[in-house]
């Protein structure tokens, strides 16, 4: 085992070795750098709870975003994908491969509708 690549590793086996034969043959470096190792390992590990930390929000945000949008009315699509017969009710009865749901997000809709009310003609 490489005492450069593997300090840790090496210092549990030189570790082992001392119990069972009763002699030590640790030095200075092996353990400076088994402790570099270790920090190295810690600094890592708190880049990846953070890491973990901002995709589970984005996730969440995401969610949330999804939240704001209501279906508000339906259309038919034809084989070249134009859309046609805008309708607000639901007809159970169309082609649900040609059944098209649109929707509207609320919390944009409201940004956009009160920047418009305010303008002046």
């Amino acid at each position: 085992m490489n005492h450069n690549s593997n300090p840790l590793d090496y210092l549990i086996e030189l570790c082992e070795t001392a119990v069972n034969t009763g002699k030590w043959n640790l030095t200075r470096f092996i353990i400076l750098n088994a402790k570099d190792e270790l920090r190295r390992l810690r600094e890592n590990k708190k880049e990846l709870a953070i890491e973990a930390y901002n995709a589970n929000q984005f996730a969440v945000d995401e969610m949330n975003r999804n939240l704001d949008y209501k279906n508000v009315a339906w259309a038919r699509i034809n084989e070249r994908g134009d859309l046609f017969d805008l309708t607000l009710h639901y007809n159970r009865f169309c082609n649900e491969d040609a059944l098209i749901s649109l929707y509207l997000n609320e919390k944009e809709f409201r940004t956009k509708h009160g920047k418009l009310s305010k303008q002046t003609l």
